[in-house]
């Protein structure tokens, strides 16, 4: 971690505050930071790559929709379930008008979202995203196994709710 304080303290000296490449690099200190439970840190830094990459490429960028998806992500490993909520919309509107609403990365964001709004107990937008990430899947014959059955234990979920 020391190392890519230091590499960053020098991009920063060479590229500027504002590079992309910077915005990078400091998404792989917040990386680093998760794995060690700092997560409000981590949060923080992820928030500055949202700010740098939004600057530098527009709102719309796919790096954007990456970087609220990994805020998202933050949010949600803090219990912080209706603000990963909001993160994962926004990734999801990005990377549905960039690349289309059956791209695999749509989808798993799709996913991550309704398993937000069903931690939030947002109940009936829960079940209409993860139904639809499920008919998505369920229609590509390449889908991981594994996605697929946390989609359906997310659905169970909501069934044994009653919801």
């Amino acid at each position: 971690q020391v190392l890519l304080q230091e590499a960053i303290a020098m991009q920063r000296r060479a590229l500027g505050e504002k590079s992309p490449t910077l915005a990078g690099m400091l998404v792989n200190l917040a990386s680093t930071m998760e794995k060690q439970g700092r997560l409000s840190e981590a949060l923080t830094i992820h928030l500055q790559a949202l700010a740098m990459w939004t600057e530098a490429l527009g709102p719309t960028n796919d790096q954007v929709a990456f970087a609220h998806n990994n805020i998202g992500v933050t949010l949600q490993r803090m219990g912080r379930h209706r603000d990963a909520v909001s993160e994962y919309q926004k990734a999801w509107e990005i990377r549905r008008a960039r690349l289309g609403v059956q791209h695999p990365m749509t989808v798993n964001v799709l996913g991550k979202l309704g398993q937000a709004q069903l931690e939030s107990g947002q109940y009936a937008e829960a079940r209409a995203n993860l139904d639809a990430v499920h008919a998505l899947l369920s229609q590509d014959p390449k889908t991981n196994p594994k996605q697929m059955e946390a989609i359906q234990a997310q659905r169970a979920r909501l069934a044994k709710l009653g919801k």
